[in-house]
This record gives structure tokens, sequence and C-alpha cells, in this order.
């Protein structure tokens, strides 16, 4: 895990057709990598340096080191972990909201939802009642 002290950083994500986008900028103060000191799972970005940069680095092992020795300092940096990722989580959610806002697809710029033709729901709520009493009809029918 990074603390960002001097400078900003660029989260970007490349889709299939290698197209890289930038879905972050990490500035002073904020964390990244937070992830791989709670889950050493794949990572889900690259960063890059989009201007002159210094980092604060935590490793997993030293964290996990401070819930031996230290568990107040532990406790501080995991409730930081949580509140960045919260934060970021909710950062995530506004771009989702407005790419189906825009209805643009984040890469192509083509329109990501496209909208599909569907019968009216009152009729199918019609066929599905008369499929039903069909049914009960030949029940009854079949009990008499």
């Amino acid at each position: 895990m990074y603390v960002v002290v001097d400078g900003a950083l660029s989260a970007r994500v490349t889709n299939p057709c290698v197209k890289s986008m930038e879905v972050n900028r990490i500035r002073h103060g904020e964390l990244l990598g937070e992830m791989a000191c709670i889950d050493p799972g794949p990572r889900t970005t690259t960063v890059v340096a989009s201007t002159d940069a210094g980092v604060f680095e935590l490793r997993r092992k030293q964290l996990l080191t401070f819930r031996e020795t230290d568990p107040r300092i532990y406790t501080t940096i995991v409730a930081g972990v949580i509140k960045a990722t919260t934060q970021r989580l909710r950062q995530t959610e506004k771009q989702l909201d407005q790419l189906v806002e825009d209805e643009l697809h984040p890469w192509t710029g083509r329109r990501a939802i496209r909208p599909v033709e569907t019968k009216p729901r009152e009729s199918r709520t019609k066929r599905s009642a008369l499929w039903w009493i069909k049914g009960m009809l030949g029940r009854l029918r079949g009990a008499s």
C-alpha cells in the first residue's frame, strides 16, 4: 500500500482492445494499493505518475507486524483503508451512474445501452392469467 506524499498519480484500466483509460486521479494524502494489503489477489488497475510524485510504502508484511506488535496502529491503518475503499466505491458508483445516464461506452464512445423493444407488460400479464385459467379449468375437468 502507498500513500501519496507529493504529486499526482493516474489509475488506469485497459480494455480488451488495448485502449487505456484513466479511472482515478490519486493526489497528496490519498492511498493506492490498499486492497493488496488486505487481499493479495490480482491487481485491478495500473498506476502511473501523471506529475513528479513521491510515495510512502507500507508493505503487507509490515502491516501484519503491526497487528501483532501494536494493535492500535494496525486498527487505525485498517480503518483508513476501509474509509478509502468506501470512498473509492462511491466514486466508482457515481462514474457508473454517469455512464448509464450518458449511455456511452467508456472506451468506444458508442451507446452502451440499446433500447430493447418488449411487449407491454399488460399483455404478458393477460397471457399469464389466461394460461393459469386454462390450467385450472383443465384440472377441474380432470377431477370431475
